[in-house]
C-alpha cells in the first residue's frame, strides 16, 4: 500500500511540474543582428592581419600570381572566425555602416581599407580551396566576395572605388576558377542566376556623385568652410581660410560658389542620366571637367569646384570598365552552360548575352586553343585599349 501511495505522490507532482511548466513564459535570446555592418565590423576585429612579407604573399595568392604555401594556409586557419562572420554577413539584405555624412570631408571610411582586406582574404581562401580540390566552396567564396562588394554601397566615391575593385577580383577569380576544373550544371546555372541578381543591384557612380554633392553644399557655408578647405589644404588653418573669405565677400562669395558648382554638378549628372553613348558620355565629362580649370584664373568663385572635381570621367570609365567584366563573365557563364550541354564549345556567342558597354553591343567571340575570347568591340578610352576577357576551358 505504502509503494502504491508512494508512486501515486510521484505522479501527481509529475503533473504539476509539467503544468507549471506550461504555463511559463516561453524563454527566448535576442535576435541576431539583421544589419550586415555589425557583423562585418565582427569579423575585422577577429581576423589577424598578414604582417611582413605575408600581406605580399596573400595578396598573390589572390591575384593567382603564386600558389597557397602553408604559410598561407595556416594564415587562413586563423581567419576562419572572420571568414565565416563575412558569410553570414553577406546573406543579409541590410547594411549600414553608421556613417556620419554630417561630417563632410572629414567622415571616416575606416571601413573601406577593412573590407578590402577582408576581400582579399576569401579570395585567397577561394584559391586555396580550389587547390585542395573544393572547387564548390571555392566558387562560394567568390560569390560571397561579390554579395560584399554591393554592402560596400556607392554613398561616396571612395565607397564606389573600392566596390568595384572587390568586385573585379572575384570576377578574375571565378573566372579563372571555371578554366580550372569543369563545374556541373547545377552549379553553372547557380552561378549564372547569382551573378544576374547582382547585376540588378550594380554600384552607380551617379549615386555617389549625387550624395558627394549633397555634403560640398552643406559644407560651403561660413562655419564649415574651414574644415573643408582644410582637407584639401592641410597646410591652411581655419582662420587662413576665413580671412581669404572675407577678402572675397565672406557669405555671398560662398553663395556664389555654391551656385556654381551646382550648376556644374547639375550638367554633371544629366550627362550621366542621358542614354547616349559610352564614349559621347565620356567625352561630354571630359569637357565639362575643363570648364572650371579655364575659368578658375578668372573667377576666384571657380577654383573650390576645380578642386573637387577632378577626373569625372575616369570614374565614369572606371563604373563602365568594372560592368563590361561583369558583363564578359556572366556570358561567359552561359558559354559553358552551353559546352556543358554540347560537349563542345559554340561556334558563335548565343543571342540575348550581356553586352560590351564600351560599344553597346555585343562581345566578339573567338575561340581559342584554350578555351574562348571575348573581345571589347570599342575602346576604353582611359585605358587607350581594347579590353579582351581570355577563358580557359577545363579539359
Amino acid at each position: 500500500m505504502s509503494v502504491w501511495r508512494n508512486n501515486r505522490i510521484v505522479m501527481a507532482l509529475c503533473v504539476m511540474f509539467t503544468l507549471t511548466a506550461l504555463n511559463l513564459p516561453t524563454l527566448a535570446y535576442p535576435p541576431d543582428p539583421e544589419n550586415a555592418a555589425l557583423l562585418y565590423y565582427q569579423s575585422f576585429i577577429t581576423y589577424e592581419r598578414a604582417k611582413g612579407t605575408l600581406g605580399p604573399k596573400v595578396q598573390d595568392v589572390a591575384e593567382g600570381k603564386i600558389a597557397p604555401d602553408k604559410e598561407v594556409k595556416d594564415y587562413l586557419d586563423r581567419c576562419r572566425g572572420a571568414i565565416e562572420l563575412a558569410v553570414v554577413a553577406s546573406e543579409l539584405p541590410q547594411c549600414d555602416w553608421g556613417l556620419r555624412y554630417s561630417q563632410g570631408f572629414d567622415i571616416l571610411l575606416t571601413h573601406l581599407a577593412q573590407i578590402r582586406s577582408l576581400a582579399r582574404n576569401l579570395i585567397t581562401d577561394a584559391r586555396i580551396q580550389a587547390s585542395e580540390d573544393n572547387h564548390e566552396l571555392a566558387l562560394e567564396r567568390c560569390i560571397t566576395t561579390l554579395k560584399i562588394s554591393r554592402h560596400v554601397g556607392d554613398e561616396t566615391l571612395v565607397s564606389f572605388l573600392v566596390g568595384t575593385a572587390v568586385e573585379r577580383m572575384a570576377g578574375s577569380c571565378i573566372g579563372d576558377l571555371l578554366g580550372q576544373k569543369r563545374a556541373d550544371s547545377e552549379s553553372l546555372k547557380s552561378i549564372k542566376d547569382e551573378l544576374a541578381g547582382l547585376a540588378k543591384r550594380a554600384p552607380s557612380a551617379e549615386n555617389s556623385f549625387d550624395i558627394e554633392r549633397q555634403m560640398v553644399i552643406d559644407q560651403i557655408k561660413m562655419e564649415k568652410i574651414g574644415d573643408l578647405m582644410r582637407s584639401l589644404d592641410p597646410e591652411k588653418s581655419e582662420e587662413e581660410v576665413l580671412k581669404e573669405v572675407r577678402k572675397f565677400g565672406g557669405e555671398e562669395f560662398l553663395k556664389k560658389i555654391r551656385d556654381y558648382y551646382s550648376s556644374y554638378m547639375k550638367s554633371l549628372m544629366s550627362i550621366l542620366r542621358s542614354r547616349k553613348s559610352y564614349a559621347e558620355i565620356h567625352r561630354q565629362l571630359a569637357e565639362l571637367a575643363k570648364k572650371p580649370e579655364k575659368e578658375q584664373e578668372k573667377n576666384p568663385e571657380v577654383m573650390l569646384t576645380a578642386a573637387l572635381t577632378p577626373g569625372v570621367s575616369k570614374i565614369y570609365g572606371n563604373m563602365i570598365r568594372g560592368r563590361t567584366q561583369a558583363n564578359a563573365l556572366r556570358a561567359a557563364v552561359d558559354i559553358y552552360i552551353s559546352r556543358g550541354k554540347t560537349g563542345q564549345l559554340p561556334n558563335a556567342l548565343p543571342s540575348g548575352l550581356p553586352k560590351d558597354l564600351f560599344s553597346g553591343k555585343d562581345f566578339e567571340y573567338k575561340k581559342t586553343k584554350a578555351g574562348f575570347l571575348l573581345r571589347c568591340r570599342s575602346k576604353d578610352l582611359d585605358k587607350d585599349k581594347i579590353q579582351e576577357y581570355d577563358f580557359k576551358v577545363p579539359k
